[in-house]
């Protein structure tokens, strides 16, 4: 018998019953609203003739300058210059809900999940269309399109579900609901405000590498300015509640935190870090600042304000 393989093979074997049973669990029809109904969109847009065509121009003053530009503004998330296009931002879609999905259903997000995703898929383009214009319409004309700033958008939430599902496990199993929400800071339960910390450390990196394209030179100013965020954030958490305490999981709980950490780090560096020339920078950190934004203020500090 082969020992070195052989635990790996049984806990490989281990993550993939508890993936697969925790999708049989799931109703269908949600498991087709997270993974499948976005795809299905831009596939069909994609094939619908004509659609190349709502791409945005950023020549315009405004996305709201008229009606046929507010439609581009928007519809322009949804289009895509080529198969090959389409099929990156609906693979790093799949990695990015794969992260996302067993982490809301495990903090207990599943309707906050789908609240800030309505929101994103109606608002995020025309945010990301307005920051494009006013950003790079100056000096270009190009079109803009593709999903990779709503893509930025769902990067931001799983930032901080992360947080919010670790935050939950680090709980007691003996506790109540009530009970948890109660206790005192020197349990050290993991705050889901860390997630400000990694949320800063990704912009500071983003101002701070050099990259072959214009569109968002390095700024040393600004990315200092993060990293002292980052590293004040991580201070004043520590001084407040103390070290977080190591959680024990088992295995496929811990898996799925390396992955949805994997993918989190996968994400910033290769749609805020290392990208390749051209890339509309400003449209992937609107969506990731919109992304963050939505559930850590709306959802995370209301909830510690009322403790």
């Amino acid at each position: 018998m082969n020992w070195e393989n052989g635990p790996r093979r049984r806990l490989a074997a281990r993550i993939l019953q508890a993936t697969a049973a925790g999708l049989c669990r799931r109703p269908r029809w949600e498991l087709f609203a997270v993974y499948l109904a976005v795809p299905t969109l831009l596939v069909f847009v994609y094939l619908l003739p004509g659609t190349r065509s709502w791409s945005l121009s950023l020549a315009v003053q405004s996305p709201f300058a008229d009606g046929p530009t507010l439609w581009t503004a928007f519809a322009s998330s949804y289009v895509h210059a080529d198969t090959s296009h389409l099929l990156n931002n609906v693979g790093v879609y799949w990695l990015t809900m794969a992260a996302i999905h067993p982490l809301a259903v495990v903090a207990d997000w599943r309707r906050k999940l789908a609240g800030a995703a309505a929101g994103y898929l109606l608002a995020v383009p025309i945010l990301v269309s307005w920051v494009s214009i006013n950003t790079l319409g100056e000096f270009s004309n190009y079109p803009s399109a593709g999903f990779s700033g709503l893509n930025s958008a769902f990067l931001g939430f799983l930032v901080v579900v992360w947080f919010v599902a670790l935050g939950s496990e680090s709980a007691p199993e003996s506790e109540s609901k009530g009970e948890s929400e109660s206790r005192s800071k020197t349990d050290r339960r993991i705050d889901p405000t860390w997630a400000v910390v990694p949320f800063s450390l990704a912009l500071a990196f983003a101002f701070a590498v050099p990259r072959n394209t214009g569109f968002l030179p390095p700024d040393p100013s600004i990315a200092a300015l993060f990293f002292l965020v980052a590293a004040g954030g991580a201070a004043g958490l520590l001084h407040l509640n103390g070290a977080p305490r190591w959680i024990g999981l088992p295995a496929e709980r811990e898996f799925m935190f390396v992955f949805g950490m994997s993918v989190t780090i996968a994400g910033v560096l290769g749609s805020l870090v290392i990208v390749a020339p051209g890339t509309n920078l400003y449209a992937h950190l609107t969506g990731f600042v919109v992304g963050f934004g939505v559930p850590f203020l709306g959802f995370v500090l209301p909830r510690l304000s009322a403790r």
